[in-house]
């Protein structure tokens, strides 16, 4: 976002606040007039407020700006499995991340995925109920 849009998108927003305040204003003197003028005044308020509303959208849709697109390139094909589970593992405490990370430290010579997949678990099955492995064996399966 540049510096000009930014001024202009901060203009308009004050533009809205007073629009609104004096609707507020009106709304409020014609409520003092009478219980029947209280119902006229809010759905007249409501409607000033929507036409400004719309007034206001449609200038934002024609202002030119562009939506914000990102793309985030890395250089591995997807995350560790033994790192998924170890968000996990911490997503639950502290201490079931620290416990899961010295239990993992002892794995060792694994060379695929299913073995990566299958130690991760043998090191979490003591720290979580089957419900909590169920729905982490889930989360490595929907990534």
């Amino acid at each position: 976002i540049t510096i000009t849009e930014a001024k202009n998108f901060l203009h308009s927003e004050q533009q809205l606040k007073k629009k609104r305040e004096a609707t507020q204003r009106f709304c409020n003197f014609v409520a003092s007039l009478g219980v029947q003028a209280e119902i006229m005044a809010a759905s007249l308020g409501l409607l000033v407020v929507a036409i400004f509303g719309i007034i206001h959208g449609c200038a934002a849709a024609t202002d030119g700006s562009k939506p914000i697109s990102t793309v985030l390139d890395a250089n591995w094909k997807s995350t560790p499995l033994l790192l998924e589970i170890s968000e996990f593992m911490a997503s639950q405490s502290n201490s079931s991340f620290w416990d899961f990370v010295d239990s993992v430290s002892a794995i060792q010579g694994v060379q695929t995925d299913k073995e990566e997949y299958d130690a991760g678990l043998v090191a979490v099955k003591d720290q979580l109920n089957q419900l909590e492995l169920d729905l982490l064996k889930f989360a490595l399966s929907v990534r």
